[in-house]
């Protein structure tokens, strides 16, 4: 039997789109926070406790890696 949407409060079914667009790699930690409407620290804890890491935003592979290097020292 499907839950009904009218009796999950807004503030988790916000949660629960926030954790699942990060997992799917559309927000940014900083993003899934802001749509939960909660710290960035409570976001980070509550990613965890649902066994996901945070992702830190750097590069994401060695090619990326490079493409900000020489970006870099296009700028000096």
């Amino acid at each position: 039997m499907a839950a009904d949407r009218e009796s999950v409060p807004p503030e988790r079914e916000n949660l629960a789109t926030a954790v699942g667009l990060y997992a799917l790699g559309e927000y940014t930690l900083g993003q899934a926070a802001e749509h939960a409407g909660v710290s960035r620290f409570t976001m980070r804890d509550t990613l965890a406790e649902l066994g996901f890491e945070a992702r830190l935003g750097g590069p994401r592979d060695v090619d990326d890696a490079k493409a900000e290097l020489d970006a870099l020292s296009d700028l000096e």
